[in-house]
């Protein structure tokens, strides 16, 4: 830059790069929105007209009162445009309860928390942004000052700071508010579902799991003498005791079974192969076994020959163990009644049943977890069966205890490699404040239109793009990770993977890329401030100003997340017409050839996927909550994304998505402590920016106290809500009725207990049947005919062949 000083030139790039920011920030939220608003319109427009027609569902004749079980259809929807739209605004949360049970209506309910948070936080907002907008226009000179600093707290000096620290005073207050109306809700919620006939009637719900069972307690008679060391007002809990049966001990046996059910797969898609479309190909399908990646080497085999005869000696197997455990339980059984006690060590886990649930629930609440009483054996509610992780139930405490640290180391290293692309997102997020260095950048983000488009797609899209692919990854990784570390029911490992996926993005993704923005804009600053003074002494004087820097520069990043939260939107609205999931079920189905098996599995409602959703609804969350003081508009964005959730996420629940298993809204506390962790975060960010800006750092003190208000909120909920969330307490009245009521029942068998918690492996129906499609099940018995195991009717000598016939509907099931 020949003929300009080299304080002029350093000028000239500061104020360059503060106008790339406003100019590429400003464009980049334009393009998307407008992007994004057209695909999500065009998406809603689609979903209206090429929704498909339900079909009317009338209700069983059965009288609900006769069936506890009983469940509603969801309301039916007329083929009118908008006509899915009126389940969402008129049903009733009571209703929504009975049609997708309690899981799914705490979802929803805490999406409507959320809602209502931000809306009101949206209208303190507004009054900020006039703040804002007063200041600048007051205090600031035009050539300083560009659209994204006008609305944010970014060139705010002085006294004027108070404002946003009382905003944010104001918006922990509403947190605590809403979060306390809902808690009290939620209590009642719980307390209806424990007096609902789907609760009272069950065996769980009056019964205990004891887990981690010392080895000479591993039994029927040991579980009773082990708890019979528990007291309750010091009086022992022992005559309370209906029953109380211990784990069967079966070895491989599950291993079994999955190895059968996968070899009758294979078995299957071979025949399909084979089969075809009823036409007999020319030659069998064969497969290599012992080969280098399926192709190097190996031996040869004809695949169906191969499989029929694994199926046999494995189905072999099966039958053998299974008559093994059966014998050992009825000489137990024989032993039990002739008064001999013949131990049979079972699994290091049992169930204990009682009279009443009041009276389960009043012992778990005395003693929760592990306990000294019982020898360091852990004690809990029963939860309902096919919620029980059974892989991870039979783990010693050791194996327990490793697994958890080294589950735990595992996550610390990719945590630690997920900052690869956390640095090319950060990177490309703050690709403007490098333009100073690159001459590259600063030509392209200059070279007319089009450079100027592509620049601002390339800074403020690409980064969420990125981000997008890659979180999409860590939440199956944090899953099976929290699997892997013994979690012994599905609800509690949703909570784990919950807890720990939320920790792990804020961690990652919200304050390491913040504090990479600092670095970089730190050090161009610096650099600029060198190149800009002679001498060393000025140099150091000019670092005063570093505060305001770093304080500008996370307050700048709040552009980054005006172009996130447009995609985060538009991904929830594209939900809706479920496209990529539609087009993934037509190309598999059509382009190759599936077992029925296959094509029920891929056409089967699918489970939704609490911890994720959530987890990206509470990312959101945060986001909003830490700028809302700072730069209102990102806690509006918030808003918006939060009303289309709870709209869209409603007729998911009614209408696409199951819960895997029914815990009674457990996730609850969980959500709710991540939303007043988001709280602390936002105020911590608000003290920092109180020092920043103030140059005082004892004014802090006066933005402290939010946080100190958050943990005390946090410690009076759990103290006045914690058992009467978790436990039944019944009225006087209800505890004697059900007294008197278990008085006249007989006794609880052990053997109706057994079954009730009978591991699935153990179930008869847990082995696969050979499923054809029906059009080829003549000539797959022609082709297994020439194996003598294969038969018309399953018993101890044949493994029965099932054709089926496909239905020709929208809804794709199976008859």
């Amino acid at each position: 830059m020949s003929g300009t000083s080299v304080d002029d030139a350093a000028s000239s790039l500061v104020a360059s790069w503060e106008n790339n920011i406003s100019r590429t920030s400003v464009k980049a939220v334009g393009i998307q929105i407008a992007l994004m608003s057209g695909i999500s319109l065009a998406t809603v427009l689609a979903f209206s007209f090429f929704r498909p027609r339900e079909k009317k569902v009338y209700a069983p004749k059965v009288n609900p009162h006769d069936d506890p079980d009983y469940e509603p259809p969801p309301p039916t929807i007329s083929n009118s445009f908008w006509a899915w739209l009126s389940p969402i605004v008129h049903l009733k949360e009571e209703q929504t309860t009975a049609n997708v049970g309690l899981d799914a209506a705490t979802f929803l309910r805490f999406l409507r928390l959320l809602r209502y948070v931000f809306s009101v936080i949206s209208v303190i907002g507004a009054g900020l942004l006039v703040v804002n907008i007063i200041y600048n226009l007051k205090y600031v000179d035009s050539n300083k000052r560009n659209f994204m600093n006008l609305l944010t707290i970014t060139n705010v000096r002085g006294a004027w700071v108070w404002p946003s620290v009382a905003a944010s005073y104001l918006f922990n207050f509403v947190v605590m508010y809403f979060s306390w109306r809902n808690w009290t809700a939620m209590v009642m919620l719980r307390h209806r579902w424990f007096r609902s006939p789907a609760y009272q009637t069950k065996i769980y719900s009056r019964t205990l799991m004891i887990t981690q069972i010392r080895k000479d307690y591993r039994s029927d008679a040991g579980l009773v003498a082990l708890m019979g060391l528990l007291k309750v007002d010091g009086i022992k809990i022992g005559p309370e005791i209906d029953c109380a049966t211990i784990g069967r001990r079966i070895g491989d046996f599950p291993e079994l079974v999955d190895e059968h059910n996968e070899a009758v797969a294979d078995l299957e898609k071979n025949l399909v192969k084979y089969l075809g479309s009823g036409k007999v190909a020319a030659k069998r399908p064969t497969i290599r076994k012992g080969a280098f990646l399926g192709i190097l080497g190996g031996q040869k085999y004809d695949a169906i020959d191969y499989y029929a005869k694994q199926i046999k000696f494995l189905r072999e197997k099966v039958d053998t163990q299974r008559q093994h455990i059966e014998s050992l339980r009825k000489e137990q059984k024989r032993s039990r009644k002739g008064g001999m006690d013949h131990r049979i060590e079972g699994e290091n886990y049992g169930f204990v049943t009682f009279k009443t649930i009041s009276e389960a629930h009043r012992i778990a609440r005395a003693h929760h977890g592990k306990l000294k009483e019982l020898h360091g054996a852990r004690l809990q509610l029963a939860p309902m069966p096919q919620d029980i992780v059974w892989q991870n139930l039979r783990r010693e405490p050791g194996q327990v205890a490793s697994r958890t640290q080294f589950g735990f180391f595992i996550i610390g290293i990719v945590c630690f490699l997920n900052t690869i692309p956390l640095l090319v997102v950060s990177l490309l997020a703050n690709l403007s404040s490098l333009t100073v260095f690159v001459p590259f950048l600063e030509s392209w983000s200059q070279a007319g239109q089009w450079g100027n488009w592509t620049f601002s797609l390339v800074s403020g899209v690409l980064p969420s793009v990125i981000s997008f692919i890659f979180g999409y990854l860590l939440p199956i990784i944090i899953r099976r990770i929290s699997k892997y570390q013994g979690a012994p029911t599905r609800s509690r490992l949703d909570r784990a993977t919950t807890a720990r996926y939320f920790a792990f993005i804020i961690i990652s993704n919200l304050i390491i890329f913040s504090l990479l923005g600092v670095l970089y804009n730190t050090i161009t600053q610096v650099v600029l401030e060198i190149g800009r003074h002679t001498s060393a002494k000025e140099v150091f004087e000019s670092f005063k100003e570093i505060p305001y820097q770093i304080q500008n520069t996370y307050v700048i990043q709040s552009t980054y997340w005006l172009t996130w939260l447009p995609l985060r939107g538009f991904l929830v609205i594209f939900e809706l017409i479920q496209l990529i999931k539609l087009a993934l079920v037509s190309i598999r189905r059509f382009m190759f050839s599936h077992t029925p098996r296959d094509i029920r599995e891929m056409t089967k409602p699918g489970y939704f996927d609490y911890p994720v959703v959530i987890v990206n609804l509470l990312y959101v969350c945060a986001i909003g909550m830490i700028y809302a003081p700072l730069a209102p508009l990102v806690a509006m964005g918030a808003c918006i994304v939060f009303w289309f959730s709870s709209a869209v996420y409603k007729y998911q629940l009614l209408y696409v998505w199951i819960s895997r298993a029914e815990s009674g809204g457990r996730m609850w506390n969980v959500y709710v402590n991540r939303l007043l962790a988001c709280c602390v975060l936002m105020q911590l960010l608000m003290i920092l920016t109180t020092g920043l800006v103030r140059r005082r750092w004892l004014d802090t003190i006066a933005a402290a106290p939010p946080v100190l208000l958050i943990f005390a909120f946090k410690f009076w909920i759990k103290r006045v809500y914690g058992n009467k969330f978790r436990y039944y307490e019944p009225t006087p009245q209800e505890a004697e009725a059900e007294r008197r009521s278990s008085m006249n029942e007989k006794r609880t068998r052990a053997s109706d207990v057994e079954k009730r918690f009978l591991h699935p492996a153990l179930q008869h129906d847990k082995l696969f049947k050979i499923m054809v499609h029906k059009k080829t099940e003549d000539a797959a018995r022609e082709v297994l005919s020439a194996y003598p195991w294969f038969g018309d009717k399953y018993d101890s000598g044949f493994i029965k062949i099932k054709g089926v016939r496909e239905v020709s509907s929208w809804e794709g099931y199976m008859s």
